[in-house]
């Protein structure tokens, strides 16, 4: 009995990761750049049920926009 359990479970993480999958796939499909990447990734992360996982996230993506923001263009008008 405890196969054919881990079985199911075996087939729904398939079905789960392959739904985020097409989630994924649907945002890079909008042709974002890296920053917005980021950006998108740090929104995601303010969804999550763990404060500290959050936290986490945003402070690695925090840090990356911060080295990158040399790169981003600049409007002059």
């Amino acid at each position: 009995m405890k196969n054919q359990e881990k079985e199911i479970r075996d087939k729904a993480d398939i079905l789960e990761a392959a739904k985020c999958r097409e989630i994924v796939q649907e945002i890079m499909n909008f042709g974002i750049n890296h920053r917005q990447l980021l950006i998108t990734i740090k929104l995601l992360s303010l969804e999550l049920d763990s404060n500290a996982l959050m936290k986490k996230i945003n402070e690695i993506i925090n840090e990356e926009l911060e080295e990158n923001i040399g790169d981003t263009p600049k409007i002059t008008i």
